[in-house]
């Protein structure tokens, strides 16, 4: 990791906090399951998911760990996520955006956009902002954001976003993870800090 990365002493007290994590794929999440903290897992597949969440519970004698239905190709998934966890939950301490795919061929999401992109950066970005009232009413909250070193590769085809003229899984992945930076650089500006992580 080339950015530092918030460990729990970052927050005073996490025992009464909530964190989302999408999704549990990635061993760190693991360590969210802190003792007394509210953890969502926000997963397109359920059966994973929860088996994560059952690992989680294990590892960490948490027992507020829950599962939440989230398909990041599908931007009304993203929206019914967002409305389930603003009507059910007073606060959101951490908003960890975790899920991705990679390399993938030329596949489109839901709403029509090139896959990676969509995910990647699409999903992120409206789960965020639709989710950005909540942080703010909780702060001091954080929103973590995973990239990939391979943003250094990545160049923004604004005139071409879905690639349609020229397709490569790798040219759009780093476009996707190169998004992921630009928009937390803005985020700098906003009330409600974010983090980068490169892996």
């Amino acid at each position: 990791m080339t950015c530092p990365f918030y460990q729990v002493t970052d927050l005073t007290d996490l025992s009464e906090s909530v964190r989302s994590v999408t999704p549990p794929a990635v061993r760190w999440s693991l360590e969210d399951g802190v003792p007394g903290a509210r953890v969502i897992l926000a997963c397109r597949d359920m059966t994973r998911a929860r088996i994560a969440a059952d690992d989680i519970r294990q590892r960490s004698g948490n027992g507020n760990v829950v599962v939440k239905k989230l398909d990041l190709a599908s931007l009304q998934s993203v929206r019914d996520l967002a409305k389930d966890v603003q009507e059910n939950e007073e606060r959101l301490d951490i908003l960890i955006n975790n899920a991705g795919i990679m390399m993938c061929p030329k596949w489109e999401t839901e709403d029509g956009f090139e896959m990676q992109f969509g995910v990647n950066h699409l999903g992120h970005f409206l789960l965020t902002n639709c989710l950005l009232d909540l942080l703010k009413k909780s702060a001091p909250s954080r929103v973590v954001v995973v990239s990939s070193r391979a943003h250094e590769r990545g160049r923004m085809h604004f005139d071409d976003i879905n690639l349609d003229k020229s397709y490569s899984p790798g040219q759009s992945y780093s476009q996707s993870k190169l998004a992921n930076i630009l928009k937390t650089s803005l985020d700098r500006f906003s009330d409600v800090p974010s983090r980068i992580i490169y892996i």
